[in-house]
């Protein structure tokens, strides 16, 4: 099921790409929110966790560039063909791709406790990775992939059950966001307001006392 593409949106994109035909598309950016108009020659369509994406030849970028059609607000049929601009490949293009996301290849190399260490094949960071069991049970998985913003994804999905090793520039990234989504959760806190044992969900032992110590036996009166 695709979620949120405006349907006329996705009529006109795939009318442009069998009738082979220039695409207007004004767009909002992800990062700014600000909307421009784009001239595309549009290839193909692809479908990404549900999210469809359109693949196609940005004249001003004079580049190839991936668009969310659920960001695309108006979607104009041009009278022009487009133009091939060499052979499309789609899979080189997207040979380094998480999932849809195209930018220069960076190897990157994450550490997943032993909790999760068994998941790393049904949920993997890239198709071409490398799993290594870690002394501890856990696994360390490097890749390559395209740019670091689809790899910080998959690590924070991953919770305090992943770390980023390397390159350094990644750490410090997921460092940040990590930092960034904690502090919210830091105003206002403090030790007397963490939750006792009980209130977690942990059961005390009623045979022991405050330090954890059974209790003497009173002496016989």
């Amino acid at each position: 099921m695709v979620r949120s593409a405006n349907a006329a949106n996705v009529e006109a994109i795939e009318r442009a790409i069998v009738a082979k035909r220039r695409l207007r598309l004004k767009y909002r950016a992800a990062s700014t929110r600000a909307t421009t108009w784009r001239d595309v020659d549009p290839a193909a369509l692809r479908l990404a966790d549900s999210e469809l994406y359109l693949v196609g030849w940005d004249l001003g970028k004079e580049d190839w560039r991936i668009f969310k059609v659920a960001r695309v607000e108006v979607a104009q049929l041009r009278d022009e063909p487009s133009e091939p601009h060499g052979v499309f490949d789609e899979a080189r293009l997207f040979e380094n791709s998480v999932r849809v996301w195209v930018a220069d290849p960076v190897d990157v190399v994450v550490r997943l406790t032993p909790e999760v260490a068994h998941l790393v094949e049904e949920y993997p960071l890239h198709p071409n990775q490398r799993a290594t069991k870690a002394p501890d049970g856990g696994v360390v998985v490097r890749a390559r992939v395209a740019g670091t913003l689809e790899a910080l994804r998959w690590v924070l999905g991953w919770g305090r059950a992943a770390e980023a090793l390397e390159p350094s520039a990644f750490r410090l990234l997921v460092a940040e966001e990590l930092r960034a989504a904690v502090k919210p959760y830091g105003r206002g806190l403090s030790k007397k307001s963490t939750p006792d044992p009980v209130s977690r969900g942990v059961r005390r032992n009623p045979a022991t006392t405050e330090r954890g110590r059974s209790p003497k036996a009173e002496p016989s009166p």
